[in-house]
């Protein structure tokens, strides 16, 4: 009888820890703003954030879901972009290096 129970408790612990492990995992697959390559083409999580003076061809109708480069099904918070593959990066985001999207 122990044994059983203790069973159960180890098994009910691990179904509470996995849904924290996918998001940490989920997490570690955006594109934070201090890693290197989204430095370098000034990305931001959210295009409002944008220095302006830095990026003076910053529009604030430009987020990354408008870009050609985000890889998306309609309604993706995050996605992929071909510059930061395999990461994901926000639709609300935006990096100097934005492309309209094709109508």
């Amino acid at each position: 009888m122990v044994d059983l129970t203790r069973r159960l408790l180890i098994v009910a612990a691990g179904g509470l820890l996995a849904p924290a492990v996918v998001i940490a995992q989920d997490e570690a697959q955006h594109v934070k703003e201090t890693d290197a390559n989204a430095v370098e083409v000034g990305y931001r999580e959210n295009s409002a954030d944008v220095d302006e003076t830095k990026f003076p061809t910053h529009s604030s109708d430009q987020k990354c879901a408008g870009c050609a480069l985000f890889q998306y099904r309609t309604g993706d918070v995050w996605a992929g972009c071909i510059l930061f593959a395999p990461k994901q990066v926000a639709a609300t985001g935006w990096c100097n290096q934005w492309f309209k999207r094709p109508s």
